[in-house]
């Protein structure tokens, strides 16, 4: 495969084999240092997670929704409390909060939308192998 950003666990699932894992006990080294820093392998574990998965791309999407409906239930609740005479909020506050919450998330529901397009981008211009053939009988 031909990545920028390889990320060797997920090549390995992408290939549809089925894996099995060996235990084994990891020894101490017995010379020299590692040079893989913290932020190398923060790096890579990004790569991991952006490059192999619709993961943050979903949660963008159902945090927005969430914030979405989040703004209309606290609109519900301020409306019932002016008709009511309850509450005692400051001037425009709650109106503030109202707007915040709901353009958050719309921007928040269009940002996951957008995002969704640009994997589905990702993915064609990556080239990966629709399928992997093992063997071709003729």
């Amino acid at each position: 495969m031909n990545q920028a950003n390889p990320f060797l666990q997920g090549e390995i699932f992408f290939t549809g084999h089925k894996s099995k894992s060996i235990p084994y006990q990891r020894e101490k080294r017995p010379f020299g240092k590692s040079k893989t820093t913290l932020s190398k392998k923060i790096t890579y574990a990004i790569d991991g997670i952006m490059g192999y998965s619709f993961f943050p791309l979903r949660v963008m999407s159902f945090l927005g929704l969430i914030l979405f409906f989040i703004s209309i239930s606290f609109l519900i609740y301020i409306i019932i409390l002016k008709f009511l005479g309850i509450g005692n909020m400051p001037y425009g506050w709650a109106s503030l909060m109202i707007v915040v919450l709901f353009l958050g998330g719309i921007q928040m529901i269009f940002f996951g939308i957008l995002g969704e397009y640009l994997w589905r981008v990702l993915s064609q211009v990556r080239n990966k192998p629709q399928y992997i053939i093992e063997e071709i009988i003729k």
